[in-house]
């Protein structure tokens, strides 16, 4: 389990070992009993000892609330947070366990730092007891953890202050709010009640936490000077608590002193090498300053500690590294290592990560094997799910995520990849569906937000793809993608308040805002075509289109150009880039794409798009392909090979594989283009003429019809022409079945 620490929990812990033996006294242990041993474990806190009988017991008895309680215990208490909550949240059903199953589930949802989740947990709990000291204390924290409402942290700490006055967490609680709420003069006082508390507190966790809430009393009150000096006594006093960690590197942070975070982390390592969380970190935040590897050394020093359990989870934290770093191979190897050391009492969330890097690293049979040791029925369909998805067999991983959520309903990993296998069969609303289930399951666990913007702007539904990319992002903002998808989809659906809001997050971040600018610009050109967006780009007065940093901006704006027929202008806009810039790579690509679109001659052409390729090598992709269809008169080789490095440059376009697929065609050489397409289909699965002329090729030399009819349903979803409705007609009279009446669904109307 995480070393996370919720303080709640321990009260929590408490209300449920009283639970526990309640129940236990009342139910007795008969011999026909199946919790009757569970319970006995529960009780002396033995929860991995618990987690096989509980499990044996679950598919005994799967709609028994206790049963259900007691299987979400061991997994939660054993680290497998994602299966221990459906169990919980389906004993929270029976009144009788909604109390005890509702405690346990706010306070993983904590650990987890779920704190939407926590109140909304919480919530269920005090509707039952509405004056439930340990649910009002969990939701308070959960509320103070929102950091967006500090009035109903506090509200719930007073109310458990008028049941319990003497409650300590309780006025750490409402010391943390009255801070945060800015009202220093109530926060002065209760900080000196804390005080007065900590001179006779015995829990080291308490004197922690007291210090850092001085600390950041100072930091509110602007005395930074004090505030530095009183969280760098905290770390002195306590360098491996998290709590204090935690808020001294966010303090630090904010200070703009990120190398000052890094001392801190050292320190409490060096004091306290087993704790895994603080190595980390640690680790984190080297990575993420580049230091690669020495973050993988710190890391791998975690490996050789003594414990077999601390090595385990070393051993994890190494493989997440390298995830992190793309390299899922030596993930693979490491999870492979700790699954070694922990032998058989390796649990099914370790062997579930371990398949799932397998499949990854494209080590299948190996996934297969692992797969068959998962007890976890669900986690084992997942895994097979996984494994035939990536090996290409999209019915049947969508069989085998079905059958996983069927036992496990709310797990937005599978969601996500259930959506992934059905897109492969050309079954777009499923695909929505799931996409929109992952999200409400989990909107941070996959990209699917993007996914689903992705696929409802191919289907042409503009502001259901808007929507999509912005859910959730005032908690949780889904990044520079999504932004630039929202902008795109609102410049073309013409909504002004959507494009304004979302450019004005970029007024102040000159190295993404031409990109957003460009994605706008892109959206505009579809609704109101190209000299509307050129216009529109031209007239931005936070861009310079002579500056490197803004030639997102002048690529759209010479393409918008080009398009309406101002060749002279778009020459003259790449001329004024280069005369006052004639470095960046970029302006010589712009340049060539002018000067091919004004119908110069060809050796003027190719030497522009030669020159980017020589300033930025393996970069310049739009250039390689340029050069690409310059030879691809003359020299096919060449062509293709321009072709392929232009396709390895950019690997979100598929144009340069579509184009190679032609020239392939052209050769004779069928099958060589066929996998052309196909990479082109599985880099973009939203690629109507890619997905049109495979399903041709394939429908033409008798291929796979399966595979074909999946190709022909995404031509006609998003290609949206006559051609593309004739040619899925043409499949399903192969396969001698009938066409279904919204097989071909008519062109969406143009926004």
């Amino acid at each position: 389990m995480s070393d996370a620490r919720v303080s709640a929990s321990a009260r929590t812990c408490i209300a449920t070992f009283a639970a526990s033996l309640a129940a236990f006294l009342l139910a007795g242990c008969g011999a026909d009993d199946p919790l009757a041993g569970v319970r006995e474990l529960q009780l002396e806190g033995n929860y991995q000892a618990s987690l096989e009988p509980a499990r044996e017991a679950f598919e005994r008895q799967p709609d028994d609330p206790e049963t259900q309680y007691r299987y979400g215990m061991a997994l939660g208490r054993t680290g497998e947070m994602s299966l221990a909550q459906f169990s919980l949240r389906k004993a929270m059903e029976s009144p009788e366990w909604r109390v005890q199953a509702g405690l346990e589930l706010a306070a993983m949802e904590l650990l987890t730092d779920n704190a939407e989740g926590a109140v909304e947990v919480a919530n269920q709990v005090l509707e039952s007891q509405p004056d439930h000291v340990d649910g009002l204390l969990l939701r308070s924290r959960a509320w103070a953890m929102s950091r967006s409402h500090y009035d109903r942290s506090l509200a719930d700490a007073d109310r458990v202050r008028e049941l319990d006055p003497g409650n300590i967490e309780a006025l750490s609680l409402r010391a943390v709010s009255l801070i945060a709420l800015s009202r220093l003069d109530e926060a002065e006082e209760a900080m000196a009640q804390l005080d007065a508390s900590a001179r006779d507190a015995e829990s080291e966790e308490q004197i922690a936490g007291f210090c850092a809430m001085r600390a950041l009393f100072a930091k509110e009150k602007g005395e930074l000077d004090k505030a530095e000096q009183l969280f760098d006594e905290c770390v002195e006093a306590h360098p491996n608590d998290p709590d204090v960690v935690k808020e001294s590197l966010k303090f630090f942070d904010e200070q703009h002193r990120p190398d000052h975070g890094v001392e801190i982390l050292r320190k409490a390592l060096a004091d306290a090498p087993a704790q895994s969380q603080i190595r980390r970190m640690l680790a984190e935040r080297l990575r993420q300053s580049g230091k690669v590897s020495e973050a993988e050394q710190i890391l791998r020093e975690g490996t050789e500690l003594e414990n077999p359990g601390r090595a385990v989870v070393a051993w994890v934290d190494l493989a997440d590294h390298f995830h992190a770093v793309e390299d899922d191979q030596a993930a693979a190897e490491a999870l492979s290592r700790a699954v070694q050391i922990a032998g058989a009492q390796a649990d099914p969330e370790l062997l579930f990560n371990f398949a799932d890097a397998l499949v990854m690293a494209g080590r299948f049979d190996d996934a297969h094997a692992v797969a068959g040791r998962i007890t976890v029925p669900a986690q084992r369909e997942l895994v097979e799910g996984r494994i035939a998805l990536d090996e290409g067999k999209p019915a049947d991983a969508l069989a085998h995520f079905s059958a996983g959520l069927r036992l496990w309903p709310d797990n937005a990993v599978a969601r996500y990849y259930a959506a992934r296998a059905a897109e492969a069969l050309g079954d777009y609303d499923r695909a929505v569906a799931e996409y929109r289930y992952s999200l409400r399951a989990g909107s941070d666990a996959t990209d699917a937000r993007l996914r689903l913007g992705r696929l409802q702007e191919a289907l042409g539904q503009n502001e259901l793809a808007l929507g999509a990319a912005q859910h959730d992002n005032d908690r949780s903002p889904a990044g520079l993608e999504a932004d630039l998808l929202a902008l795109r989809v609102a410049g073309r659906s013409g909504n002004a308040q959507a494009l304004g809001s979302l450019l004005s997050r970029y007024h102040d971040q000159p190295a993404q805002r031409a990109q957003a600018f460009a994605a706008a610009a892109e959206g505009v050109r579809d609704r109101l075509g190209p000299k509307a967006a050129a216009t529109g780009i031209e007239r931005a007065k936070e861009l310079d289109l002579t500056d490197p940093r803004d030639a997102a901006a002048l690529r759209i704006f010479v393409d918008c150009l080009v398009a309406a027929g101002e060749t002279t202008q778009a020459l003259a806009a790449a001329k004024a880039a280069l005369a006052k810039h004639p470095e960046p790579a970029v302006f010589y690509e712009i340049q060539g794409a002018a000067l091919e679109a004004s119908g110069a001659g060809a050796d003027a052409v190719r030497a522009a798009y030669a020159r980017a390729v020589e300033l930025d090598p393996g970069r310049s992709a739009r250039a390689l392909a340029g050069l690409a269809r310059l030879a691809a008169a003359s020299d096919v080789a060449t062509a293709l090979e321009d072709y392929r490095l232009a396709a390895a440059a950019d690997p979100h376009d598929a144009a340069p594989l579509r184009a190679s697929a032609e020239l392939l065609l052209a050769q004779g050489r069928q099958e060589e283009a066929e996998a052309r397409l196909a990479e082109a289909v599985a880099r973009d699965p939203y690629d109507g003429a890619s997905a049109a002329r495979l399903a041709g090729l394939l429908l033409d030399r008798g291929g796979d019809l399966d595979r074909a009819l999946a190709l022909a349903k995404a031509a006609a979803r998003f290609e949206r022409s006559a051609e593309s409705e004739a040619l899925l007609a043409r499949v399903y009279e192969r396969r001698g079945e009938p066409l279904p009446a919204k097989a071909a669904p008519p062109a969406a109307p143009q926004p």
